[in-house]
């Protein structure tokens, strides 16, 4: 799996530059459709505020996520990267799990601190997951006339070395936040769910959440 996270921001490109690339909030459902519909992209996550769009996609191995992301920029925005290339930012693997963070703790805003940032984040994430979701049932169908079913696992925080820092320092954060039981998920668990789909013949478009009965609350207004 490759993680790659393409963007601009108020440290990188002036407005005229972000507002050509941001998105709306009217068009981005479906170009987040469209990013996911793309051959070997795993997951997709497009975040546009007035200070920064990014674009953060997992792809298969045998893919160039940066051609990915260069063809979708061309087709929605009639912008080839080439030409905001002294204002684009471009993150892999590891490095882009770290600016992920940096912009969540607001250590990347214009105003350090400000808590606006990561509510945005959690409504991008909100999008994201909610696509796979609204997907699982016509895809469902669509597959059914070959003989395959989808299940779709919506978890909630689990304990994997994606965070990059110590997972007794992650669990101690996020741990006390899962009404029950008051921990992180453990991969096992996650895996455990994903053979019970397998195994029930009978199971067939329909998402099962896994989180502990956490949600997650949007905090700050959107700008």
């Amino acid at each position: 799996m490759k993680l790659l996270i393409t963007g601009v921001s108020h440290r990188t490109a002036p407005v005229e530059v972000r507002e050509r690339l941001a998105f709306r909030d009217d068009t981005l459902p479906a170009a987040l459709a469209d990013l996911k519909s793309r051959d070997g992209v795993s997951e997709a996550v497009i975040l546009s505020t007035c200070n920064r769009v990014e674009i953060t996609l997992t792809t298969e191995d045998s893919c160039d996520p940066r051609e990915i992301v260069d063809s979708f920029l061309s087709d929605h925005k009639s912008i080839s990267a080439k030409s905001i290339g002294p204002h684009l930012y471009r993150h892999e693997g590891r490095d882009a799990i770290h600016h992920l963070f940096r912009v969540a703790a607001s250590l990347d805003s214009m105003v350090v601190g400000e808590p606006q940032i990561l509510g945005q984040l959690k409504v991008a994430y909100g999008a994201a997951k909610g696509g796979i979701i609204g997907m699982t049932l016509p895809a469902a169908r669509d597959l059914s006339v070959l003989g395959i079913r989808v299940g779709t696992i919506a978890p909630g925080v689990f304990a994997t070395p994606a965070y990059g820092r110590s997972l007794d320092a992650v669990e101690a954060e996020w741990g006390p936040v899962v009404p029950f039981p008051k921990r992180m998920g453990q991969p096992d668990e996650y895996a455990r769910m994903a053979m019970a789909i397998i195994d029930n013949p009978y199971f067939n478009g329909e998402v099962i959440r896994l989180d502990g009965a956490i949600r997650f609350q949007i905090k700050g207004s959107r700008t």
